[in-house]
C-alpha cells in the first residue's frame, strides 16, 4: 500500500527584515525522494541553516536573516483554492 500524502507540510523560509523580504528554498529531499519536511524539528533546522547560509554570504545585502518555518498546506497540483487565499500575494 503506498504511503498517504501529508496534508501539511513546512515551508523552509527565511526572513529579513531590513529588506522586508522572504527566500524560501526548495526542499531537496521532497524534490529527490518525495519525502516532504512534515517534522517541526526537522523543519527549524533546514529553516535556521537557510538564514545561516544567507547571512554568511550577506545576501542582497542584509545580515538579519531569520529562519521562518510555517506550516502549510500540501498542494501536490499548486492550485490554490479560493478558500486558501489570505491575501492578494498568494
Amino acid at each position: 500500500m503506498a504511503a498517504r500524502a501529508p496534508s501539511e507540510i513546512y515551508a523552509i523560509q527565511a526572513y529579513s527584515k531590513k529588506l522586508n523580504k522572504v527566500k524560501q528554498e526548495l526542499d531537496e529531499d521532497a524534490l529527490t525522494r518525495k519525502q516532504h519536511t512534515t517534522d517541526v524539528r526537522q523543519a527549524k533546522m533546514k529553516a535556521e541553516s537557510l538564514a545561516s547560509r544567507l547571512n554568511a554570504q550577506k545576501h542582497k545585502g542584509a545580515t538579519d536573516w531569520t529562519a521562518r518555518y510555517p506550516l502549510q498546506p500540501y498542494r501536490p497540483s499548486g492550485i490554490i483554492r479560493a478558500s486558501q487565499i489570505i491575501s492578494g500575494s498568494n
